[in-house]
C-alpha cells in the first residue's frame, strides 16, 4: 500500500452528492406536486362554494320576485275588494232611497185631500219642496196637517201662500223635512 496515494473519498461524495441531489429533486417534485394538488382540491372547494351561494342567490332572487308578484296581486285584489265594497255601499244607499221616495209618495198620496193639485216635488237631501193649487184656500191648512200627520214626515214650513181674489185658487209653496235627516 502505498500511503503517498491515499484514500479518495472523491467518488464516494460525489455519489452521496448526486444521491442527495436525486433525493432533493424527487422530494421538491413531490412537493411541487402535492402543492398543485391542494391548490386543486382548495380551488374546487371554493368554486363549489360559490356555485353553491349563487344557486342560493338565484333561488332567492327567484322566491322574492315570486313574492313582489302576489304582492302586487294582492295589492290588485284590495284594490278590487275596496271597489266591491264601494259599490255595494252605493247600491245599498241607493236601495234605501229608493224606498225612501216610495215610502214619501205613499204619505204625499195619503195627505192630498180634494182641492190639492200639485204641480212640483223636489227633494233635495232631506228638504221636499212642494208647489202647488188649492180651490178653496183652506185645502192648503188641511194639506199641511194631514202631511204633519204622517210619520215620515216633521212639521211642513209654508213659504208662500197668494190667492187669486177672482177665482179664489191659492197657489202654494212649502218645505217639508223628512223624518230622522234620511237620505
Amino acid at each position: 500500500m502505498n500511503l503517498s496515494q491515499g484514500i479518495n473519498l472523491r467518488p464516494w461524495r460525489e455519489e452521496a452528492r448526486l444521491a442527495n441531489q436525486k433525493n432533493f429533486q424527487l422530494f421538491s417534485l413531490i412537493a411541487v406536486a402535492l402543492g398543485v394538488c391542494l391548490s386543486i382540491l382548495i380551488w374546487q372547494t371554493n368554486f363549489k362554494a360559490i356555485q353553491a351561494i349563487e344557486q342560493g342567490n338565484q333561488l332567492i332572487q327567484q322566491h322574492s320576485n315570486q313574492l313582489n308578484t302576489e304582492i302586487h296581486q294582492v295589492i290588485s285584489l284590495r284594490k278590487r275588494h275596496t271597489e266591491l265594497f264601494q259599490h255595494l255601499e252605493a247600491m245599498q244607499q241607493l236601495q234605501a232611497n229608493r224606498l225612501t221616495n216610495v215610502q214619501v209618495l205613499e204619505h204625499f198620496a195619503k195627505s192630498v185631500n180634494t182641492g190639492i193639485h200639485l204641480l212640483k216635488l223636489k227633494r233635495t237631501n232631506n228638504l221636499i219642496e212642494v208647489q202647488g193649487l188649492a180651490y178653496p184656500a183652506q185645502a192648503t191648512a188641511t194639506f199641511m196637517h194631514e202631511l204633519n200627520l204622517q210619520p215620515l214626515f216633521l212639521e211642513p214650513v209654508l213659504n208662500s201662500l197668494t190667492t187669486d181674489p177672482k177665482t179664489g185658487q191659492s197657489q202654494f209653496e212649502l218645505t217639508l223635512p223628512l223624518q230622522g235627516g234620511q237620505q
